[in-house]
């Protein structure tokens, strides 16, 4: 792995990334965090939600450490990882997520699955007041929303149809919130469209990994090993 200084932000933010892979291996900024789901049992700050899917945990037999989010059965269930408190403001700090995902099971029909950041969790995936997200639905293909309460940009297709288990870096960069970009593997998608989240001033978020399916029978799997997020110090 080549490491390169790839960019220095406003206000002395500094990332350190792998142009290979396109993950960002590191940032230097006043506000930062990183989990790589590493040890026997996940820190105290997330908050597992489980309503009927079959596994919702760390899951041990992954080679970097994971989250895994799991539906074997029928019928409808849904569950996420989440903090349980909003305190992220990456919004007034013009900061980045920036999280590695894979999809074992890809939805078919009834699935839904979404990573990215959002405010307080509803399985009702689109009822969450502010939320900027990747997402799949009934399909491989993949989507991307947010919402700040104000302007709601649904289901934009990005024409990239996702393979399953394989893993992919997703980041998410909020340093103009009124233009909101989306990267996957370091390239941006849909550059073309505006993802303005404008209205989210002042509002703090958490990180949403979720999963659900509404009814029949497929299978759904999904992992994340990695989830961080930097900004400015907001005032």
């Amino acid at each position: 792995m080549a490491i390169e200084l790839l960019q220095t932000l406003s206000q002395g933010m500094i990332e350190f990334t792998d142009p290979a892979s396109g993950e960002i291996v590191h940032a230097i900024a006043p506000v930062y965090l990183k989990e790589d789901f590493h040890g026997g049992a996940l820190s105290a700050r997330w908050t597992v939600t489980n309503n009927g899917l079959g596994f919702a945990g760390l899951f041990t037999d992954a080679n970097n450490g994971s989250f895994r989010l799991h539906e074997p059965g029928t019928g409808a269930a849904d569950g996420s990882l989440n903090w349980g408190v909003l305190s992220l403001n990456v919004f007034d700090g013009g900061g980045k997520a920036h999280m590695r995902v894979t999809v074992d099971s890809l939805p078919s029909a009834n699935g839904e699955i979404v990573w990215g950041v959002a405010s307080g969790y509803n399985a009702t995936f689109d009822s969450m007041t502010y939320n900027a997200w990747f997402k799949l639905a009934g399909s491989g293909a993949l989507l991307l929303e947010t919402d700040d309460g104000t302007n709601d940009n649904d289901d934009q297709d990005t024409g990239v149809t996702l393979t399953a288990q394989e893993w992919n870096w997703y980041t998410i960069d909020f340093s103009d919130i009124s233009s909101v970009k989306f990267l996957m593997n370091g390239a941006r998608l849909l550059p073309g469209t505006t993802f303005d989240m404008s209205s989210t001033s002042g509002q703090h978020l958490q990180p949403m990994f979720a999963l659900k399916r509404t009814s029949g029978s497929e299978v759904l799997t999904a992992m994340m090993d990695s989830f961080s997020a930097w900004s400015l110090r907001a005032d």
